[in-house]
């Protein structure tokens, strides 16, 4: 297998015979013939020089010399770290200490470098360049986990930073780039523009000697002046464009940078900042040809991890652009709510700084970001700022990241930076930098803007125009230089007060009375479909026999607003009347699931991490839960769907949680009691329940699981760990309501309308079957079942786990015109908005292809599982549970209806979970016999 040292020397050696351009500058220009012969002659210097081959600073800014200590450094095994000749001599002194470089190379003509103690400075200037040929045997291959360069963080004070990169790691990003990243995109020449301290400029680097294609250098000294290099990159032939956004931004303001000016530009390459759509749109108008590239990366990964090309779907979604998928043999993920990063790209942790090393790279191969994103069903993910960046304000959390991403969403703003506004050591307000509006005159709407959106106390108070920005060395907004200037005018001042003040002048959203016939008759879905068709998507429901008044939202748009504004709604139970607060009076507190505060994040931890580890437990009683279902099904006179379903969950879920059989009939019943009494309360319906018989049965239900539950079950596990707090009779109740009461009937009416589905059509059963044959009834894995797991979340679109879900107004504000106060009670329906035929094709039609093979979905019309914080922790338990019934039972048998089931009784209708009006019953017969597990 080929070295990394020996690929890398592969891309220079093409260079020996090539008499054409390598390099462009005003200081002089270099061939590629000319920059091999150099580079040789000073990598033997540096092999005779320094046998232990020491760090080599190479200090200067954008001379032809660069390149040429580049490659005599990386060829002779000497890690080089790029200074660039404005950084203070303090920090170059601490930057050669720390990594113990011996050698500086001053790349700049007629400039001599600082003497430094025990360090030896040469001018690249007045080296003499040998010819001989001879000099290529003098190179040794150096191993893969040699460092290769070091590159040091963007901060002018404190400690210094370097990052170690190898030769693995840089040779794995030359493949990248070569094999995908520049695989479909041509170009005469490359842009110039980012500093070499700054690792975003290896991808002009590297693809300038892929393709042995000149860089046209931009020189940072003259930067204001773009009309001259604007007619550089002209002549040039510039058509690979690399950058931050920010200085494609200052570039922008020079109306020549269009493709007039610039013909050959073709392909826009970012990375280093948030991208937002302002600039992309503004390129696509100046470029209408050209390709716009958005990538993410930290340094300590090699440059880059992801790209992504943008296109008119990108912008058109809410929210910010993509940063892309993450580049072959590099995985993403998310650990502690943050990215982690896995594979080839990771570098070598920091120089002199092991306890920094130990917490960023917990593994050899693995770093932890520290910045927050997510990624959708299609692997593009996105990012959602820094971790670091999180500040508590008036008793509320959040983070300055989404906040600027949220501003810089709006039209006409290209970049926004918020610092937190602190007196006397207390964070009293925010204070936002905004560049791109015209005037001052222009803040005021965007300030408006933003608190239409986001919760008053995240609106900043002091708004300032940039009329400029200034990037630092690494090309990136300088927050202190460009603040300084914008602080000499006076800022806008916003109450995000007014927010509410607004509110008030708003009408609240439109009426509908539901009246006692048409609840007792039609049902509470119905009525409220019958509200959205007469009213609109957005309208309160008042209730009957002294209910209360619900506000149905049920458009995606609504949804879209409670993702980003997640804080604007809670789930209480302390507020009177909700469904939180039924479910409390009649699960009593101990029980109650919904509550806020630390208790519910400790448990929904405990459940979560329970969950994740518990995979073996759940799939245990598969087999043998789906084959007697498959029984239960054939048998004569086999009794009604919904039964044999809630029996084939009651067997997958009480035996890992319980291991006794005994346990499952009296959980049952408890539930069925608790469902009711809870639909009655949450639908202002008087109870046919006392409060004190369904308490008598929750005691009586914890005692025989606390005598019952053995060995190996999950409740006896969490009843003999400590780590799980609480008393025993704690543990036992969140056990019964987190897991058992959360799930049961849930899982057998999911099961149940699949199977309703399914059961029409004879093709997808036998797609199902022919995937499942291999397996036989032996557990398997989603990814495996494709068609099952589709076909599952076919039917939770159609038929979500809960039509709706509630939640509270915390504090005022105003949507699409209408008015909602604080405490007032909300209902989202993930079952209306998956209906919703504006997002949805053919939304009736059950269709589970359109979850397969990389179809692409409306994200904020899918929400099967809830939403945000209180999404549900065992989703991943149900989606195997349930592929795994569909998957085997489509093996085992052919299912029909039976012709004895009315339309009528197909409908649906909401009690808690999405029930059917009537007795269903399916005809099943054997497909073949299957290979036992």
């Amino acid at each position: 297998m080929t070295s990394a040292h020996a690929e890398l020397r592969a891309v220079f050696d093409g260079f020996a015979d090539h008499t054409g351009p390598a390099y462009f500058h005003i200081g002089g220009d270099l061939s590629f013939r000319d920059l091999h012969q150099s580079a040789l002659s000073l990598a033997s210097r540096l092999i005779s020089l320094d046998e232990n081959r020491s760090p080599v600073v190479i200090l200067g800014h954008k001379d032809k010399s660069f390149q040429i200590a580049y490659w005599a450094c990386l060829l002779a095994g000497r890690p080089l770290i790029p200074v660039e000749s404005d950084t203070p001599d303090q920090r170059l002194s601490n930057i050669i200490e720390s990594c113990k470089a011996t050698l500086v190379l001053s790349i700049e003509p007629n400039v001599a470098p600082p003497r430094l103690s025990g360090v030896a400075c040469w001018s690249m200037h007045d080296l003499p360049v040998q010819t001989s040929r001879s000099l290529e045997g003098c190179i040794p291959t150096r191993a893969d986990g040699d460092i290769a360069y070091i590159m040091f963080s963007s901060g002018s004070t404190g400690r210094p930073k370097g990052i170690k990169i190898t030769y693995a790691n840089l040779a794995d990003f030359v493949r990248w780039l070569r094999t995908d990243l520049l695989s479909q995109i041509d170009f005469e020449a490359v842009s110039g523009t980012v500093r070499h301290c700054f690792d975003v400029s290896l991808f002009e680097l590297w693809s300038s000697w892929l393709r042995c294609k000149p860089i046209s250098a931009l020189d940072h000294g003259e930067f204001i002046n773009s009309r001259k290099y604007i007619e550089r990159f002209g002549t040039h032939n510039v058509g690979l464009w690399v950058s931050t956004p920010s200085t494609a931004q200052i570039y922008l303001k020079d109306k020549t940078f269009d493709a007039k000016g610039l013909p050959r530009l073709k392909t826009f390459l970012f990375c280093g900042e948030l991208l937002s759509k302002e600039l992309v749109q503004t390129l696509e108008n100046r470029f209408p040809q050209a390709r716009i590239i958005n990538t993410y990366g930290p340094t300590e990964c090699t440059v880059a991890v992801t790209s992504v090309t943008i296109n008119a779907q990108h912008i058109a979604r809410p929210g910010p652009l993509p940063i892309g998928r993450a580049r072959a043999g590099t995985k993403l993920s998310v650990q502690n709510g943050q990215i982690a990063i896995e594979g080839a790209s990771v570098g070598a942790g920091y120089v002199n700084m092991p306890e920094k090393t130990k917490s960023a790279f917990p593994s050899t191969d693995t770093y932890l970001s520290g910045d927050g994103g997510s990624c959708d069903d299609n692997g593009l993910w996105y990012f959602s700022g820094r971790m670091d960046r999180e500040i508590k304000l008036l008793g509320m959390r959040m983070d300055l990241s989404e906040i600027e991403a949220t501003i810089m969403n709006f039209d006409g703003v290209t970049s926004a930076f918020i610092e937190p506004v602190e007196i006397r050591g207390v964070i009293r307000s925010l204070r936002v930098y905004v560049n791109g509006p015209h005037s001052i005159d222009d803040l005021p709407q965007i300030a408006q803007d933003t608190a239409a959106i986001l919760a008053p106390a995240m609106v900043p108070k002091f708004w300032h125009l940039c009329p400029e920005l200034r990037l630092n060395q690494n090309s990136k907004i300088d927050k202190p230089r460009t603040i300084e200037i914008a602080a000499q005018c006076e800022p806008f001042v916003f109450n995000p007060l007014n927010v509410n003040a607004k509110a008030i002048q708003d009408p609240p959203p439109p009426s509908h009375d539901v009246t006692e016939t048409a609840l007792d008759g039609l049902g509470f879905l119905k009525c409220a479909e019958i509200a959205v068709k007469r009213h609109g998507s957005m309208v309160t429901l008042a209730l009957p026999r002294g209910g209360r008044n619900l506000t149905l939202l049920s458009d995606a748009k609504h949804v879209r607003f409670w993702r980003e504004n997640e804080a604007l709604f809670v789930k209480d139970h302390k507020i009177a009347g909700s469904g939180a607060a039924a479910m409390r009076s009649v699960l009593g507190n101990a029980l109650q699931t919904s509550c806020v505060g630390e208790n519910w994040a400790e448990f929904r931890k405990e459940m979560t991490g329970l969950l994740n580890t518990s995979k073996d437990w759940f799939l245990r009683p598969l087999s043998e839960a789906t084959t007697q279902l498959a029984a239960d099904l054939t048998a004569p006179n086999a009794p009604r769907l919904d039964k044999v379903c809630l029996d084939w969950a009651t067997k997958a879920i009480c035996d890992p949680l319980f291991r006794n059989s005994a346990l499952n009939a009296p959980a049952l019943d408890l539930l069925t009691e608790l469902d009711g009494n809870l639909f009655q309360r949450m639908a202002a319906i008087e109870p046919d329940q006392s409060d004190t018989l369904i308490d008598a049965q929750i005691d009586k239900l914890l005692h025989q699981i606390a005598d019952g539950a053995r060995s190996g079950s999950i409740t006896d596990t969490v009843l003999q760990d400590d780590s799980y707090v609480g008393s025993r009779d704690e543990k036992l109740r969140r056990i019964v309501a987190g897991l058992l009461a959360a799930s049961l009937h849930m899982n057998a009416m999911t099961l149940f309308w699949a199977l309703v589905h399914i059961a029409e059509q004879p093709d997808l059963q036998q797609r199902i079957a022919d995937e499942a044959r291999p397996f036989g009834l032996a557990p398997r894995r989603i990814a495996q079942t494709p068609v099952a797991f589709a076909t599952l979340r076919e039917t939770l679109r159609v038929k979500p786990v809960t039509a709706f879900l509630e939640r509270q107004v915390a504090t005022a504000f105003s949507l699409d015109g209408f008015r909602f106060e604080a405490g007032q009670s909300v209902l989202f329906s993930p079952l209306l908005v998956h209906m919703d035929n504006e997002q949805w094709d053919h939304a009736t039609q059950f269709d589970p292809d359109r979850f397969l093979n990389g179809r692409s979905y409306p994200k904020d019309s899918y929400l099967p599982f809830g939403m945000g914080s209180r999404v549900c922790p065992g989703a991943n338990a149900v989606n195997q549970q349930l592929t795994y019934a569909i998957s085997g039972l489509c093996q085992m048998l052919t299912l029909d209806h039976d012709p004895n089931t009315r339309p009528g009784d197909l409908k649906q209708m909401f009690k808690i979970v999405l029930e059917p009006r009537g007795i269903v019953k399916l005809n099943a017969t054997r497909r073949f016999e299957t290979a036992k597990a």
